[in-house]
């Protein structure tokens, strides 16, 4: 064998071994995001980050984290006015600032952003006389008391705060509903409504594509899960390892990116796979069991209606033996934007034109141009500045 031979398995050998120090190098550096706070992860992007606590009226203390932008601060200049912007289910403020999003665009354009987190998850569970660890009662809510408690808690302080009258509110599915709920039970709210911009609005559910809708239909598995009055929750403690030890592989990550995908939905040209460990580790915040127990309801029906308690308990708590759906009929603010997209398989274009029709007032609808967009790319897709911010930005502009 000549010397031209065995330079060639020298650097075959050499080769192999950098691809295997490289891939062990991959698992041992993490992204620093994978366990960054919401203030650590806006202050990694040079803004600047301050928590707020909003009281219920039942007791539960809402965080709301606040992105400022430090030029305009240093500058004194005024802010445009409070934006709010609102997660969705199993959501935190993490949704909103692990990539390139909104609350930083938002706050680069001079708006003052608050990010609240709904009851029960991390970081507002707090609440003034029960425990979450030790209180069952803590987490027997479902996106009713969000409705009723959480955003007009929310909306006064921000208000309260910062001396505005009005505020903007953007929410992403759940973040979206919950403001639909508002303005339907609590119409005087709309007067403290500047622009209110729906983003996958997840009000009505009766037509979703996922095959969660099956397992909402399994016959009482939503009576028997009522039952539980417990967080739902999947601790990091637990996460963490299996997800650094089958995702960080490639044909882990192939499985772990399925998962996914079958949860959110699939566009993997507007993925960062890169990211995905990101995603899945801050992606999946505490709420109840009761919570989950209603959307199961609202996919099972079809209908936007109150927590179903039990025909004795409705009876009791509603004057009905089934619990009364929400009237979007009374909704008047005229000021209402949203957002949908064709391959949502979370919110389809057939529930959203439901709500248009329940909803009397005018709504503009905006489709997505991306025909593979779906319900996550939301938050974390790779082209979500020119497919959803830029226009967000272009209303809040015409809305001033």
């Amino acid at each position: 064998m000549n010397m031209k031979h065995w330079l060639s398995i020298v650097l075959l050998i050499s080769s192999l071994n950098c691809n295997l120090c490289d891939k062990r190098l991959e698992r041992l550096v993490s992204d620093p995001d994978e366990n960054r706070t919401p203030c650590e992860m806006i202050e990694s992007r040079n803004f600047k980050c301050d928590t707020h606590w909003a009281k219920t009226a039942d007791g539960y203390i809402i965080a709301i984290h606040r992105v400022i932008n430090p030029i305009l601060k240093a500058a004194k200049k005024p802010t445009i006015r409070p934006v709010v912007v609102q997660h969705g289910l199993i959501g935190s403020t993490l949704h909103w600032v692990i990539g390139r999003n909104l609350p930083y665009l938002l706050a680069n354009y001079g708006y003052d952003v608050w990010m609240p987190n709904s009851r029960g998850n991390q970081f507002s569970q707090n609440h003034t006389f029960l425990d979450p660890e030790k209180d069952s009662d803590f987490w027997k809510f479902s996106f009713d008391e969000m409705i009723i408690y959480d955003s007009p808690a929310v909306i006064d302080y921000i208000l309260r705060k910062t001396g505005y009258k009005k505020l903007d509110w953007i929410g992403v599915s759940q973040g979206a509903m919950i403001m639909f709920g508002l303005l339907a039970e609590k119409p005087e709210y709309s007067a403290k409504i500047n622009l209110f911009y729906g983003l996958a609005p997840a009000v009505f559910l009766g037509n979703m594509a996922s095959q969660l809708k099956s397992i909402a239909k399994v016959p009482g598995l939503l009576k028997i899960a009522t039952l539980i009055k417990a967080e739902f929750a999947i601790p990091r403690s637990v996460l963490d390892p299996v997800v650094d030890q089958f995702c960080g592989e490639l044909g882990g990550r192939n499985i772990c990116q399925s998962v996914f995908e079958f949860l959110i939905g699939k566009n993997p040209n507007a993925l960062n796979s890169s990211r995905l460990l990101v995603y899945i580790k801050q992606g999946i915040n505490p709420t109840s069991f009761w919570n989950l127990v209603h959307y199961g309801s609202s996919a099972a029906t079809g209908k936007f209606a109150k927590f179903d308690y039990g025909w004795l308990e409705n009876l009791a708590r509603y004057g009905s033996i089934n619990p009364p759906e929400y009237k979007l009929s009374a909704i008047n603010l005229k000021n209402i934007v949203i957002m949908s997209s064709d391959n949502d398989i979370l919110v389809s274009p057939k529930d959203v034109q439901i709500l248009k029709k329940a909803v009397k007032v005018p709504i503009i609808e905006y489709r997505v141009k991306d025909k593979n967009f779906t319900h996550g790319d939301f938050c974390i897709a790779s082209n979500v500045y020119e497919m959803v911010n830029v226009h967000i930005v272009r209303h809040l502009r015409q809305s001033s």
